[in-house]
């Protein structure tokens, strides 16, 4: 899953737009944060996701 790069438009005259990927914005927050090491990413969350929730994430998780 890739996520989107989009163009921000300048807002003042002369000042070009800027392309903001963010993919590569996640995963620097991500690695740059604490959220892999305060986060046990083998429980279940909390709060419980709704059962066609979490049907949808158990589907989008399988591997291949």
């Amino acid at each position: 899953m890739g996520l989107c790069r989009l163009f921000a438009p300048g807002k003042t005259v002369g000042y070009a737009d800027i392309l903001l990927d963010l993919g590569a914005i996640f995963t620097s927050c991500y690695d740059d944060g604490a959220f892999q090491r305060s986060v046990d990413y083998s429980q279940p969350p909390t709060p419980r996701l709704k059962p066609s929730d979490a049907q949808w994430a158990a589907e989008w998780l399988k591997p291949g």
